[in-house]
């Protein structure tokens, strides 16, 4: 079967938010949706739910390795034109299909939606993504600057359709990691996408869910050595390729003054071990607050 558009959902132990998620996309013959389950405890629930919708394919992993691991088995999987994400606890806005129709013949490799936020459990409104879609409207004047921000600091793998053709070629595929695997893929992808288009009308709803990774961001020292290796992954892929901006190393150098002692032993010996000059993180997070500054956006 030909298909136009195939979103991947990785999904974990949340079916009644699955169900939700799955419930905002149009059933049609053109579109291709892939559950990826990283392992969830209540398999048979969700492999019920996922019966009840059309060209909706289940894929169950029994490694528990994360969301990136998910989201590249899905990949394997993709048949469509463009491939779209979703987090199990978000949704599609309604009638997002007609706007994502009108680029289906794009010359693009990368379209950009808006996107809002919401808390889960009320659906009343989040200003998470205020800044992010203020982007658009505010360098609409500066097609550079609009480009390079969406190449390299736009890193949520929702809220955009990108060309399957460029995920293939390239071999692009999300970090295996605990959390933040989603950064390195969205980096490469930016980076090898001959064109980007943007268009500010919302096709997706970010939800804030207390208890998920996201929410959680650094909480203690496992997760806090899962970002800093994605950082370095992502730092060393800009390096290698020349990209001047510096959005990564901040985290490392802002941890490392504002969280406690034992964080910042942590973040010390990380740089020791991969052979990080402290005075190159201050370097490059002078660089970034500079470009900050420069061109306001928010690092």
């Amino acid at each position: 079967m030909l298909y136009k558009y195939s979103i991947i959902i990785p999904h974990k132990n949340i079916p009644q938010l699955l169900r939700r998620c799955l419930s905002s996309i149009p059933e049609r013959e053109d579109i291709q949706v892939i559950v990826v389950d990283d392992a969830s405890e209540c398999i048979d629930e969700v492999n019920s739910i996922v019966q009840d919708y059309k060209n909706t394919e289940l894929i169950v992993t029994k490694e528990g390795k994360g969301a990136g691991y998910a989201r590249n088995k899905g990949l394997l999987s993709a048949k469509g034109e463009w491939i779209l994400f979703a987090d199990a606890d978000d949704f599609f806005e309604e009638g997002f299909i007609d706007v994502i129709e009108k680029h289906k013949s794009d010359e693009a490799d990368v379209v950009f939606f808006a996107a809002k936020s919401v808390y889960c459990d009320s659906l009343n409104p989040s200003p998470k993504l205020s800044k992010r879609n203020n982007v658009i409207a505010r360098y609409k004047d500066n097609p550079k600057k609009l480009d390079d921000y969406f190449r390299y600091f736009q890193t949520e793998p929702w809220g955009k359709m990108i060309r399957r053709d460029l995920i293939c070629e390239k071999g692009i595929k999300f970090d295996e990691t605990l959390l933040a695997n989603d950064y390195y893929f969205s980096i490469v992808s930016g980076y090898y996408a001959s064109k980007l288009v943007y268009d500010n009308s919302v096709v997706y709803v970010y939800t804030e869910r207390e208890g998920s990774l996201s929410y959680k961001l650094t909480a203690n020292e496992k997760t806090l050595l899962a970002r800093l290796g994605v950082y370095k992954h992502v730092q060393d892929f800009m390096d290698l390729h020349k990209i001047s901006y510096a959005p990564f190393y901040r985290y490392s150098f802002s941890e490392y003054i504002n969280k406690n002692s034992n964080f910042s032993n942590v973040v010390e010996k990380f740089w020791e071990e991969n052979g990080i000059a402290k005075s190159y993180v201050i370097y490059r997070y002078i660089k970034a607050k500079l470009y900050q500054y420069i061109c306001g956006v928010n690092l």
